[in-house]
Formats: C-alpha cells, sequence, structure tokens
C-alpha cells in the first residue's frame, strides 16, 4: 500500500480527530489511556505519529517513535476504535485490516483501500476485476463525506475510460461525479470539468 498516500490520511485524522482531548498534556494522557481511555490511546498515537517525518515533503525536521504510535493505535483498535484499526492498518500496510475498517464503514479506510486496489498490477483482466471492486470503495467513500472529495475524481476517470472491460463507462457519468466533487471542494473535479466543456 503506498506509503505517501496513507501518511497523507494519517495526516488528516490525526488533525481532525479528538479535539476534545488536544489541550492534554502527554503524561495526563497517558494516564488515561492506561486506564483504558479510548480516545486517549487515539490521541497518544496522533501524537507519536505527528512527530515523525513527513514523507510528502521529506522533511526531517523532527523525529518521532512511530512504534509507539502503532503500539496506541492497536491498543484502541483492540479497545473496539474503528479509527485506531484503520491508522493501525495504515501504518502496518495491512491491505486485509484495512478492508476490514472499510467493510465496518470508515470512510478513511474505504477511500485507501480503494487506492490500493487500483494500484495493483498484474494481467489486464485482473486490473479490471480490482477496478470494480474499487469502485464500490469510491463509491462508499464519497457518499459518506470523505474529506477530501477526491473519490469523486477517481470515480469520474473510471468512468471516462471504457477498457476497463465492464458496464461503468459513461461520459454523462463521469461528469456527475466531476460536478459532486467540485461541489465539494475538489478543484481537480473543477479542472476535469473545464477540459470536458473546453474551457480553459
Amino acid at each position: 500500500m503506498r506509503k505517501t498516500l496513507l501518511t497523507a490520511s494519517l495526516f488528516l485524522l490525526s488533525v481532525a480527530c479528538f479535539a476534545q482531548t488536544a489541550n492534554d498534556d502527554y503524561r495526563a494522557a497517558e494516564q488515561r489511556a492506561q486506564n483504558g481511555d479510548v480516545e486517549a490511546m487515539m490521541w497518544l498515537g496522533n501524537y507519536f505519529y505527528s512527530v515523525t517525518p513527513n514523507s510528502l515533503t521529506t522533511s526531517k525536521i523532527r523525529y518521532g517513535d512511530i512504534e509507539k504510535a502503532e503500539y496506541w493505535y492497536k491498543k484502541a483498535y483492540k479497545k473496539g476504535s474503528l479509527d485506531g484499526m484503520y491508522c493501525y492498518a495504515a501504518i502496518k500496510e495491512d491491505a486485509k485490516l484495512m478492508k476490514k475498517a472499510a467493510d465496518k464503514g470508515h470512510y478513511q479506510a474505504a477511500y485507501d483501500y480503494a487506492e490500493y486496489l487500483l494500484c495493483q498490477g498484474g494481467s489486464r483482466d485482473k486490473q479490471r476485476k480490482q477496478t470494480i471492486k474499487a469502485i464500490r470503495y469510491l463509491v462508499m467513500a464519497a457518499d459518506g463525506g470523505y474529506g477530501i472529495a477526491h473519490a469523486y475524481w477517481r470515480l469520474g476517470k473510471i468512468c471516462e475510460y471504457p477498457d476497463t472491460g465492464y458496464d461503468y463507462y459513461s461520459i454523462e457519468r463521469a461528469k456527475k461525479y466531476y460536478t459532486k466533487g467540485y461541489e465539494a471542494g475538489d478543484e481537480q473535479c473543477g479542472r476535469e470539468l473545464r477540459r470536458m466543456s473546453g474551457d480553459y
């Protein structure tokens, strides 16, 4: 599973989740986590993950402890946290666990798992089958309100190209997906709409 995608997704989750514990100091969060507080476990996982080098920018300014992030995400996951399951799957690059999180309704996991499926190599027939599977998870991510709205762009691109070998090719459907994505804030969908209309 591609590390760049997962790093970006984990970053988004770490920023968005558990705002109520954001002002906790480390010792207080650790104590709460030791007492079984799942939100504190996730806070600690995000804390340790957030100070690791950012692979998107190759920044080497701060180093964290990825093993400790993994430890706390796993603890949260074992306590029943769906976000913990997603984060642990992402760090371990565990596609099966990522799929499990997606199937349980984690929209971010659904997007990441779809990307994983689309990036698999193999024969043309295998890639077609993977794309068909990916569509289900992209629709789940898009309809579930996944933050970046980029799932609509992916769906639109799939609709534009008939060589995937199944009945999903539709320029009109592609336009609808791009329109939904653009309305949800994805500028790349806007560029696709301008390209299709010839308005550059």
